[in-house]
């Protein structure tokens, strides 16, 4: 047999444990790829989440804004058309007012020719009743 001298056993026994420290590094570097890449992954899928929820809010949010402007159009629509409403009314009213004031007006007109009439058609004396 051949016999191997301490330095060739040291030289063996260096090779062997550079070898198992070079196996355990790339391991080491593996693992931290898998680990590093998992982060990530992670990382994107709550960033993809986050992003849909926000935009499901601002569907939301722009939903809620629609529908206001839609009821302010609609409050506005029945303001203008209470308005109208009311100017129609006090409108007539005025008018119904006028009339009647003008009815009253004429009657009140008839009414003195007609006592002048019945004063100027009887003949009155204003002695005969003593004075």
């Amino acid at each position: 047999m051949e016999t191997i001298t301490y330095n060739e056993a040291l030289k063996i026994q260096l090779n062997e444990t550079k070898r198992k420290e070079s196996r355990q590094l790339k391991l080491f570097f593996i693992f931290m790829l898998i680990a590093v890449l998992t982060l990530f992954s992670f990382l994107y899928i709550s960033i993809s989440v986050i992003e849909d929820n926000y935009k499901a809010e601002l569907a939301d949010f722009k939903s809620q804004v629609d529908n206001l402007k839609h009821e302010i159009t609609e409050t506005n629509t029945s303001a203008e058309m209470l308005e109208t409403r009311i100017h129609s009314i006090s409108n007539s009213a005025f008018l119904q007012i006028e009339n009647r004031m003008e009815t009253l007006s004429n009657k009140q007109i008839e009414l003195e020719g007609k006592l002048t009439d019945f004063i100027d058609s009887a003949d009155i004396d204003s002695t005969a009743n003593g004075y």
